[in-house]
């Protein structure tokens, strides 16, 4: 009974029979207020609906695609109901490091994994982690030169990204997209330079300006190499450049948001030193005076250890 003694009162005081218990994993507090759907929200439902709303004579389409034409690959978003995947959403992650945190675990300051570190960049956004179909979907983009998977990704990133801007109060229009720099030699070898592909989706739901300031010498692929290596072999491998096809990219400084673009994020060594250099090619491009840009590290998988999904060997250490 409540506190008049009733047995179903529902007032502020004690009650009989007690609330059920809420798993705090599924409290409203553990994803932030209620809001209306976000960009990311809208841009996934829209995305997985091709696949599961189909009229009939799209179905029949679809049908004579998959036995006729050999179809290799079902569409992404056809891939992800199949396999039950849906993006991170805002608070499952350390906004600093990028981390799976639980309720509370994390704020704008950073979590336990990257509290007192110093990192290159301001703030992380991520799709998930690097595992499953979104792993595939990157591998496809990346080495079997997929471009619309590709662009269908940086899409879905780039709902996140505008979401995590507006958020923080940023006008998207005024962001500058740095994809991760390749070199020539790679490129050729891979034919297709993914990252730029990822930011070309990106820039379609995002806005603002693709900008090239910073380049990077060829070294051994990362994937290639133990770990532990890792930070040494892209040191000093990335610096800024300038030239006239640039432009006024950082629309005489104004720019404050410098967002670099990449596939994965694993020890954080390659994005580190990309956006260091991002910095220093803005600072030399408005003076060494000026204010310091932002700079958000965004990846479609996270592979960083601290309790990824995709984690591999203790790859937050090198953040």
């Amino acid at each position: 009974m409540n506190a008049t003694g009733s047995g179903t009162g529902s007032g502020d005081g004690f009650v009989w029979p007690p609330r059920p218990m809420v798993d705090p994993k599924k409290a409203p507090s553990a994803i932030g207020p209620a809001r209306r759907p976000g960009h990311l929200e809208r841009k996934f439902n829209q995305m997985t609906r091709k696949g599961i709303e189909d009229s009939p004579g799209r179905a029949i389409l679809r049908a004579a695609e998959r036995h006729w034409l050999d179809r290799t690959e079902s569409p992404l978003g056809e891939r992800f109901v199949l396999e039950g995947w849906t993006p991170d959403r805002p608070g499952g992650y350390c906004p600093r490091c990028g981390v799976v945190t639980g309720p509370s675990e994390a704020d704008e300051l950073g979590c336990p994994a990257c509290e007192g570190k110093r990192l290159a960049w301001s703030r992380v956004v991520r799709l998930g982690g690097y595992d499953g179909v979104l792993r595939e979907a990157i591998h496809q983009a990346k080495y079997e030169r997929w471009r619309v998977v590709g662009t269908a990704l940086g899409e879905l990133l780039g709902a996140a990204i505008r979401d995590e801007l507006e958020a923080a109060g940023v006008d998207p229009a005024a962001a500058v997209l740095v994809p991760m720099p390749t070199t020539l030699r790679r490129r050729m070898v891979r034919g297709v330079d993914h990252a730029l592909v990822l930011s070309r989706g990106v820039n379609r739901v995002v806005g603002g300006r693709i900008a090239r300031p910073i380049r990077r010498a060829h070294r051994r692929s990362q994937v290639e190499i133990p770990m532990s290596e890792r930070a040494r072999n892209v040191a000093r491998a990335f610096w800024p450049t300038e030239g006239w096809w640039l432009g006024d990219w950082t629309r005489g400084g104004t720019v404050r948001d410098l967002i670099v673009i990449d596939d994965v994020l694993t020890t954080g060594s390659t994005m580190r030193g990309a956006c260091r250099a991002a910095q220093a090619a803005y600072r030399r491009r408005v003076g060494k005076g000026s204010q310091r840009p932002r700079v958000w590290a965004a990846v479609v998988g996270f592979a960083g250890g601290g309790g990824s999904e995709g984690s591999e060997e203790g790859g937050a250490s090198e953040f």
